[in-house]
């Protein structure tokens, strides 16, 4: 009865609304400005107003959620604290959580704050260990490539993300995510393909945080003569009592700490490396090897290939035509730093870098302090980073198993829910305990799976958005298609090489 009230209430605003669906408009944007009146009534009223058509599977069911976010109607399962970006951030739907409730007020400095933060993280402590590999030629060249190609095929995902909203594609909000961006390009395909992606990867770096503690504690006096093996699986219960985290708080506290981590353990690597420079130390590296592709590129395009968060730093500005030159900074400034970090301490360490730099640090207790509070920042970031991949295979049982509570927008019950975050981890810590380094986990995840969603679907999404349009690429259609196939091909060799 009550939302039966308020509904009547709202009708005037409805028809406001429908009213913008005229007989000379594309029947798509009729569709659209009626769907806008739906919302409208939807979230002042804070009751289901879909047909049964409307969800029809699990991402939609968390784009419900988020839709709600939004708009200022908070349910149960909207209670999540903002997300922030970070070196490992998924796509989808944790960076939708993180809109939740936006002012649209960040300037082009958070911006920059933002994209180094979305750079910057534990994937940077592998870098050292890629200049070894590729050598100290070819793997800055792959960095400042990796670069340029992500600035441009950033440009691209935020002309697309214009285009869709300026032609009626889809509202601001609904493009605030990377997701977002691929559903109003190619549909429900798009979407899924997203999802796909995103849980593909969350799960490597699920296993890539695992590995790196237990690289990074096997080298302290505290786990000396543990395996490695042995390490992950006793690393295993506190990922999974970290899993059982349904709502976040302090996530702001828990971003200062991580960048002051970062900060903290590059600069004590740096300043360990100088004590063991040798006028012979470059010598002992090589200069250009192709041939070791898969291991310096996958830790570099872990570090940059960063878009799937990326969207939602721009969602949050109040100026978003201003992001495009402010990630320009924020790449550069990281580009410098990785350059200069990566070859200082890989030549100071040699050949014999560990994958994760860190488990090189020996004898004085600062070493195993900054082991440590890095430790604790992985612990600490990891139900943020995993959320993503949690809320969709939750999502997905729920449809399957209460589709009536799906299409209200209701979470997964508490029981089935902790088993889904269990199981999860318990498979990323028995695939850990297969995987010989840091470094391996970062080839995958940063070579394939980042590699897709930075060069391989921007162009996509760019051409169909501009297709739906009625415009074409034109002259630019050539330079797009090549970003396309650079991103295909090193998504294979990552995997092949």
């Amino acid at each position: 009865m009550l939302a039966q009230s308020c509904h009547q209430s709202h009708r005037v605003s409805y028809s406001k609304e429908a009213s913008r669906s005229r007989p000379g408009l594309a029947p798509s944007r009729n569709r659209y400005a009626i769907s806008n009146a739906r919302r409208v009534c939807a979230a002042s009223c804070d009751a289901p107003l879909f047909d049964k058509n409307d969800i029809k599977d699990a991402t939609a069911v968390v784009g419900v959620q988020a839709r709600r976010r939004r708009t200022g109607v908070v349910t149960k399962c909207s209670a999540a604290a903002s997300v922030p970006a970070s070196d490992a951030t998924p796509p989808a739907e944790t960076q939708q959580s993180s809109s939740a409730g936006s002012q649209n007020t960040a300037t082009p400095t958070d911006a920059i704050i933002n994209v180094v933060k979305a750079i910057m993280g534990a994937g940077a402590f592998a870098l050292p260990w890629a200049f070894t590999q590729g050598g100290l030629i070819l793997t800055p060249i792959a960095l400042v490539v990796s670069c340029i190609l992500s600035l441009y095929s950033l440009s691209m995902l935020c002309r697309a993300t214009d285009l869709a909203v300026t032609n009626n594609l889809a509202t601001t909000e609904e493009v605030a995510n990377y997701s977002g961006v691929a559903k109003a390009a190619m549909g429900k395909v798009g979407n899924r393909l997203t999802v796909f992606m995103n849980l593909i990867t969350v799960f490597g770096i699920a296993c890539a945080y695992l590995v790196f503690l237990a690289n990074t504690i096997g080298s302290t006096p505290f786990a000396s003569g543990f395996s490695n093996k042995a390490l992950i699986y006793g690393m295993m219960p506190f990922m999974c009592a970290l899993s059982w985290l349904r709502q976040l708080g302090g996530v702001s506290i828990i971003s200062a700490f991580g960048n002051f981590t970062v900060v903290l353990g590059m600069s004590f690597v740096t300043w360990y490396a100088s004590g063991l420079m040798t006028p012979t130390s470059m010598s002992a590296l090589p200069m250009f090897n192709l041939s070791a592709f898969s291991k310096f590129f996958g830790p570099v395009a872990f570090l940059f290939f960063t878009h799937f968060s990326l969207p939602t730093v721009r969602g949050g500005m109040a100026e978003p035509k201003k992001f495009f030159n402010a990630a320009v900074v924020g790449f550069v400034l990281c580009g410098v730093v990785s350059i200069l970090f990566g070859a200082y301490a890989a030549i100071a360490f040699g050949p014999s870098v560990p994958s994760v730099v860190v488990a090189a640090l020996e004898g004085s207790s600062m070493a195993t302090i900054v082991k440590l509070l890095l430790c604790a920042n992985l612990l600490s970031t990891f139900p943020v980073v995993a959320r993503s991949a949690f809320l969709i295979l939750e999502n997905l049982t729920l449809v399957h198993t209460d589709p009536e509570a799906a299409k209200a927008g209701k979470e997964l019950g508490t029981v089935p829910a902790l088993a889904i975050r269990t199981a999860f981890v318990v498979f990323a810590a028995v695939v850990s305990a297969s995987i010989p380094n840091f470094g391996v986990v970062t080839s995958f995840v940063g070579g394939f799976c980042c590699a897709v969603l930075t060069l391989v679907l921007p162009p996509v999404m760019l051409h169909f958005i501009t297709k739906k349009s009625g415009k074409s690429l034109g002259a630019e259609a050539p330079l797009v298609w090549m970003t396309f196939l650079i991103g295909v091909a090193c998504s294979i060799a990552s995997v092949v090489l």
